[in-house]
């Protein structure tokens, strides 16, 4: 096990010092603003000794997920456009925009063109940068376009192309390696991003566990639940791939400093960086900070944490979200979410003096303090909506409303349609279960019980001594213990696992977030004040350790085994096809329509003006693809056709896939319309006829193979 710090950082038995709820900035004697954070008393071999660690963890985890991208595409003997085809629907929008940064004249353009850009939704001129979350894509086009100017003033050689032969009487590509690729560079870049991912992650538990044990348990149990952990390796460009790293950076940053128990500028401004890179490069930032925001306060209400800790961090988040707003320049959807509504709020509530709160009954206090952020929230976020009439996070609460009612519309169908916004089900715990990580982060949650009622059962009759604020000098108040004694960090972890539990099992998607956090919990197992609860012995401790790493690891190599053997090799002939038509017959001005996933590759490797794409979270972006998607309804042809003049789409592209796509339970592109225009059911669908008849007056079909139909609107 890990050295344990020579300073006390307990993981949840407190000091009474630290299970005071402190009025002034301390909640007892002791150090400075340096706080609780066991860092700093680490020997400098140790940290060295770490530094090693966290390189070797990292290059693995990034050895892992390149390997298994390469094995299921065999990405590197791809030409260059059957590596953009490999990017579907988001993918391919945003790897389009890192395209136009790197083939612009000079950086400044690029970013003129990402600033008043008209091919995204033409014939709209919108504000990507804006919109989307494109700054990795900025970040990284800056950096290739410096390397790429060093490489050719040094002659450094970064580059190898050759001939690759696919057979079946197809003709060869050209194929291209080396960093100086800049899909190569990009793809690689994310493989970064990851390996950071578990070095944080493992920093994380160290910090909580207070041993280095907690840290590689912690990692062992990602890498064994790596398919239900993340999906970087299938899908590089999502913005989580480049996100989540942030994520649990800025939880490593919060986790430290609920150990301070002192207001930290220090601690706030890196606090203030992280939720600010988190939520200019995600757009489902925001609720994970929300949720962050809601567990501190919990904690802070419980009396776990004192003011000057809340404030910290609440100031952190409100600072982040100005920096991000400001980045985003002036997002309506961001400066109206429920989390600047939710810090507003929590910004007003902390300013009321604690000796107002102090004068209620501690059974009437915590119910009424806890419900005031929740109330108070509700009403900022509900008064901004109407003040500004920013609809764009609308479908947000329709998705939610039809997960529990029968209600159903057109957006929501589109999304709850989709697998991964489907309900958890019983697969993912099943197979966590296994590799006994569930079964780990239960018995973390009884030996935290445990100690807890232990601790603050002993603290009941004891009370605090008067000491002096490091800075002022002034004395607090002899005050009673709190009422629960728990470490801050175990705590607030506790309730982040238990939030992403509720948002994975509404959203599957967002396991991503469960399954990280169980591995963070379940790597609390080896802190030393929770292994005491099974016994005092050291050799014990070891032994147990020992066997729960063995028994994982029966699962969870296998599960490591079954990932590296799946093959594959990316070939997709009626895409390119139809994208080296479109490259040679339609002039570059000419405006294309047709399924959002779709649109995105077209954008990608044609780089003609698309109508709509597949970034849904802006209200008329929903509608306007609304529009478009009346192909696939009951509709006339003339309808259709008037709807296409009037968005000036020049050709419309169809889709075998989801214009013949049968009977898909109610979550075909039809069914989507009859829920929205159930008066039309008895009539003909208009999309087999686009798609079928040779020319669909007033369409008139220019191209077709075994997937694609190309109708010119004439």
């Amino acid at each position: 096990m890990g050295k344990k710090s020579g300073k006390p950082s307990s993981t949840t038995a407190m000091t009474k010092k630290q299970a005071d709820r402190p009025k002034q900035s301390a909640a007892g004697c002791g150090g400075g603003g340096g706080g609780g954070s066991h860092w700093s008393t680490r020997s400098g071999p140790h940290k060295i000794g770490i530094l090693a660690l966290v390189i070797l963890i990292g290059c693995a985890h990034r050895s892992h997920v390149s390997t298994l991208y390469e094995n299921d595409r065999h990405f590197s003997h791809l030409s260059t456009l059957e590596r953009e085809m490999c990017f579907r629907t988001e993918m391919g929008l945003y790897y389009s925009y890192f395209k136009a940064m790197i083939e612009a004249p000079t950086f400044l353009l690029g970013l003129q063109n990402l600033y008043a850009n008209n091919i995204t939704e033409f014939p709209d001129t919108i504000n990507t940068l804006k919109r989307f979350n494109l700054y990795p894509e900025v970040f990284l086009g800056g950096i290739f376009r410096v390397f790429s100017q060093y490489a050719d003033a040094t002659q450094w050689n970064v580059k190898q192309c050759y001939k690759i032969n696919r057979g079946e009487g197809l003709s060869p590509v050209e194929s291209c390696d080396g960093i100086g690729d800049p899909m190569i560079f990009y793809t690689n870049a994310v493989w970064m991003f990851a390996a950071f991912n578990t070095i944080f992650l493992f920093l994380v538990t160290t910090e909580i566990s207070n041993t280095i044990v907690g840290g590689l348990i912690t990692v062992v149990c990602y890498f064994y639940n790596h398919s239900e952990a993340t999906r970087v390796m299938w899908t590089p460009p999502l913005r989580e791939s480049f996100a989540f790293p942030v994520c649990v950076a800025q939880l490593l940053m919060v986790t430290m400093t609920l150990r301070d128990r002192h207001f930290n500028a220090f601690q706030m401004g890196w606090i203030a960086m992280c939720s600010c890179a988190f939520t200019v490069i995600w757009q489902f930032a925001q609720f994970s900070l929300l949720t962050q925001l809601c567990c501190v306060y919990a904690i802070y209400v419980l009396g776990i944490i004192g003011k000057p800790t809340f404030q910290t961090i609440l100031c952190g988040q409100s600072v982040g979200l100005l920096m991000a707003s400001s980045l985003m320049f002036g997002n309506e959807m961001l400066l109206t979410s429920w989390l600047s509504s939710a810090l507003i709020s929590a910004l007003a509530l902390v300013a009321i003096p604690e000796s107002n709160w102090d004068k209620l009954p501690t059974l009437v206090r915590i119910p009424v303090h806890g419900l005031l952020l929740p109330v108070a929230t509700f009403l900022v976020k509900t008064s901004l909506t109407k003040l500004f009439q920013i609809q764009d996070d609308a479908h947000i609460f329709d998705i939610l409303r039809s997960k529990f009612t029968d209600y159903q519309d057109f957006h929501t169908l589109l999304y709850t349609c989709a697998r991964e916004f489907d309900f958890l089900g019983w697969e993912m715990p099943w197979k966590t279960t296994q590799t006994l990580l569930l079964p780990t982060v239960g018995l973390v949650l009884v030996l935290v019980g445990l100690r807890t009622v232990l601790d603050t059962f002993l603290s009941q009759d004891k009370t605090i001594t008067a000491c002096k604020h490091p800075a002022t000098g002034v004395k607090s108040p002899t005050k009673p213990a709190a009422l629960i004694v728990m470490d801050p960090s175990v705590a607030y972890n506790l309730l982040q696992l238990i939030c992403y539990a509720g948002m994975a099992i509404i959203i599957m998607r967002l396991k991503l977030f469960f399954t990280p956090q169980l591995c963070i919990v379940a790597g609390i197992i080896a802190s030393p004040q929770i292994l005491s609860v099974l016994s005092k012995r050291r050799d014990v401790q070891v032994a147990f350790l020992v066997a729960l790493i063995a028994a994982m690891s029966y699962k969870g190599l296998s599960n490591l085994q079954d990932q590296r053997k799946i093959m594959g090799e990316y070939s997709n002939l009626p895409l390119e096809e139809l994208i080296d038509w479109i490259n040679g017959n339609i002039p570059p001005t000419k405006s294309l329509a047709g399924a959002m996933p779709l649109m995105a590759n077209l954008l990608l490797s044609t780089r003609r003006p698309i109508i709509n794409h597949p970034h849904y979270e802006d209200v008329g972006l929903r509608e306007r693809t609304k529009r478009v998607y009346e192909m696939y309804s009951r509709k006339s042809l003339d309808q259709v056709h008037q709807t296409m003049v009037e968005m000036k789409a020049n050709y419309l592209v169809l889709s075998k896939p989801y214009c013949l796509n049968g009977n898909m339970g109610g979550c075909g592109m039809t069914d989507l319309w009859d829920v929205e225009e159930p008066e039309l059911k008895h009539l003909e669908q208009v999309c087999p006829k686009l798609y079928n008849q040779p020319n669909p007056r007033p369409f008139t079909r220019v191209f077709a193979n075994n997937d694609y139909v190309v109708l010119k609107v004439l």
